[in-house]
């Protein structure tokens, strides 16, 4: 029984994980897109070689703020859903969730400080070193991420003798 339990685990976390990759980058973008529009401007979403950027056509009254919601937004989104996956015991998706969500908060606050021209501190990178630094950035927070999900779902999970309830039962 414990060998069905362990791939039924494992299976759930690699569904759950892959969904929320390839969900980031459409609702990452979208944030940005919402609150651009929020604050007046307007823009649309094109895909690039580095995934995708919402390219403003009209701007906003505060571009700083459009720069923070991409991966401030989906963070936050991504902390809600952990925090209800935590409450009910369901720890494949916490730790699918953790490495997508510290990646997102931090490119997210990396990007709203220094994406060039309406970052806080926009100035300061040419657009090379910007895509170079927060891929950096963002892979040290998944990286994070996936350490803790990974301590977290191990160490909570009833075929590896786990304290908690595995949300199964």
């Amino acid at each position: 029984m414990k060998v069905k339990e362990m791939l039924l685990s494992i299976a759930e976390y690699v569904i759950y994980f892959t969904i929320f990759y390839f969900v980031r980058l459409p609702v990452h973008e979208w944030c940005h897109l919402s609150v651009l529009r929020m604050f007046g401007g307007d823009g649309y979403i094109r895909a690039t070689l580095w995934g995708a950027e919402t390219v403003f056509t009209r701007m906003p009254s505060h571009p700083t703020a459009v720069a923070f919601a991409g991966g401030l937004g989906l963070g936050t989104i991504f902390l809600f859903l952990i925090w209800t996956d935590w409450i009910d015991g369901d720890w494949e998706e916490v730790a699918a969730l953790l490495p997508n969500c510290l990646s997102e908060l931090s490119y997210g606050a990396f990007e709203g400080l220094f994406i060039p021209g309406i970052g806080l501190f926009g100035g300061k990178l040419v657009m090379s070193q910007f895509i170079k630094y927060g891929f950096i950035v963002g892979a040290a927070g998944w990286t994070i991420g996936l350490i803790i999900g990974w301590d977290i779902w191990l160490g909570n999970v009833k075929w590896l003798g786990g304290d908690r309830n595995d949300g199964n039962g």
